[in-house]
């Protein structure tokens, strides 16, 4: 039997279930898709937290497993970690919980059979056989898509990849995250930052937006396979393993002796990885994030603002 287990935000649960985290059980993309992190330069004095408005009120109702409707420990195939909520998805349904100060947790009942789910820092969206629906602070936004493999949100704006390619659809453009690049072949996993977003495609790993601490100064990669996008940060996995790029502020660039990673995932201010040994976490721990509890035969992680979670 798979176990998803959670840690972070002071407080640690278990949740016995059958299914995957992130995305598909083996890689994760940033959470979602990698899921799912080298440049320091000059870093906030705390971890770069969207939104900390009732946060103590909130940390342990991301962590405590809903009551009703799907359970990871009933077959869940994708997790989404946001700001203080997490939601699963299992079957096309989708079950979420934790703060709801704007309503994140709340699924609108016209999506039908979801394909895929991602949690942003007070907002959740979802796709489905033919649209991106996202629900939240900033209100319910449906958009026409197509076929679409891949949904990705970490702070305030939305990506997605559908049969017309990767479009960044929702969310603020300050920084030039949503100016997705014309020259893109074939992209496959979208992963997003505060501020900044990444693809991988036939050519390698592009980010753009934000670059404030170089987190879309993409370094050399060779045969890269997984992407993830944190806070002010970025990593990948390739062929010779684990690279992170951007804000170090809290150590989230240096990246523990790893063998045969799979599986990333980036948080605000902290980053995860499965290998041939197990989960390593680096980064952030004020709230336990990446302190590691002994799991058995880990398969895939994800990473949220404040929690983590493992799927073994």
């Amino acid at each position: 039997m798979k176990q998803i287990v959670v840690v972070g935000l002071a407080i640690s649960w278990l949740a016995a279930c059958s299914g995957g985290g992130g995305t598909d059980a083996g890689v994760v993309s940033s959470p979602v898709q990698v899921a799912s992190n080298q440049a320091a330069s000059t870093a906030p004095a705390t971890a770069p937290t969207p939104t900390d408005e009732n946060a103590a009120s909130d940390a342990g109702r991301a962590l405590t497993l809903p009551s009703s409707g799907v359970m990871p420990g009933e077959g869940a195939t994708r997790l989404a970690l946001g700001n203080n909520h997490t939601c699963a998805l299992r079957d096309g349904s989708i079950s979420c919980w934790g703060s709801d100060l704007y309503g994140q947790v709340e699924p609108p009942p016209t999506i039908l059979d979801a394909s895929d789910i991602a949690a942003g820092d007070q907002n959740t969206c979802a796709v489905d056989a033919f649209n991106l629906t996202c629900w939240g602070i900033d209100g319910l936004d449906v958009y026409p898509v197509s076929h679409p493999i891949a949904v990705a949100t970490l702070g305030f704006h939305v990506c997605v990849i559908d049969a017309d390619g990767l479009r960044c659809l929702r969310g603020t453009d300050d920084d030039g995250q949503l100016d997705v690049p014309a020259d893109l072949v074939n992209p496959t996993q979208v992963a997003t930052g505060l501020a900044h977003t990444c693809a991988l495609d036939d050519n390698g790993v592009h980010c753009w937006g934000s670059n404030d601490y170089g987190e879309s100064s993409v370094p050399s990669l060779e045969e890269p396979r997984a992407i993830a996008a944190g806070g002010n940060f970025s990593c990948a996995i390739d062929a010779a393993g684990v690279t992170c790029w951007g804000n170090n502020q809290f150590g989230q660039l240096d990246v523990p002796s790893m063998v045969d990673p799979v599986s990333i995932a980036a948080g605000f201010a902290n980053a995860c990885a499965v290998d041939r040994y197990g989960v390593r976490c680096w980064g952030n721990d004020d709230y336990g994030q990446s302190d590691v509890p002994a799991l058995v035969e880990p398969v895939s992680v994800v990473a949220g603002a404040h929690h983590t979670c493992a799927v073994e």
